[in-house]
């Protein structure tokens, strides 16, 4: 093992470095300059790597439902159980937050999002036959009010969305941005994680294809406009 930390590689960034890390060297991801398409990646083992971002409060905005688009470029290889993707808090209450899972046996996303009293959002997206061990643009979408207030998609398909079902929490998160585990530290899954971009709206339908074809491109993903 060895990547400890990724910084933030934003124009808006306001964390000092390091923004995302795992100080305990047993779970930190490896780190290898060439992994998918000529670029470089990092490979979780599913046994305990997990990277977090510093600071809880920073990620209110993925769930207070004022908006927010997170867009990662992923290649799950869990091949049964259940492995988080990326999450901040949502199993249950009083979990504060969203949890995006994957399910290795059936190969399909699962949502939660949790207000810290209640599960407003707890559902299941179609099967693919093709997520495991195979490079995805995953993106989703969360605006409370907006109708369908939330939207998974993968390589630009939406496999999951509607509305909540009560109103967001306004307070922080479980637990930071967190990447392949959930927020009580369990659920690990084994994969690659080689981008992540998070913006704080809402993105429209034509931004994130383009993003999506742009991340596509970049990491040799075939990716529906």
């Amino acid at each position: 093992n060895g990547a400890r930390y990724v910084n933030d590689r934003s124009p808006a960034e306001t964390q000092a470095a390091p923004y995302v890390e795992n100080a305990a060297r047993a779970g930190q991801p490896v780190w290898y300059p060439v992994r998918q398409n000529g670029r470089p990646g990092l490979a979780f083992d599913g046994v305990d790597d997990r990277l977090d971002a510093t600071t809880v409060a920073n990620w209110k905005f993925l769930h207070d439902g004022t908006g927010c688009t997170v867009v990662a470029v992923l290649k799950p290889t869990l091949a049964a159980s259940v492995g988080a993707l990326l999450t901040t808090g949502g199993r249950s209450a009083p979990i504060t937050g969203w949890l995006l899972d994957y399910h290795g046996a059936s190969q399909r996303l699962e949502l939660y999002i949790s207000n810290g009293a209640a599960a407003i959002v707890s559902t299941t997206a179609s099967a693919s036959s093709t997520l495991r061990g195979v490079p995805h643009v995953i993106s989703y979408r969360y605006l409370e009010g907006g109708g369908t207030d939330y939207d998974v998609r993968s390589d630009g398909v939406s496999v999951l969305s509607g509305p909540t079902t009560g109103a967001p929490s306004s307070g922080n998160p479980t637990v930071p941005l967190r990447l392949m585990s959930r927020d009580n530290a369990a659920y690990f899954c084994p994969g690659d994680v080689y981008e992540i971009a998070a913006y704080t709206r809402y993105l429209d339908d034509a931004t994130l294809s383009s993003i999506t074809q742009h991340l596509g491109g970049k990491w040799g993903i075939a990716v529906t406009p």
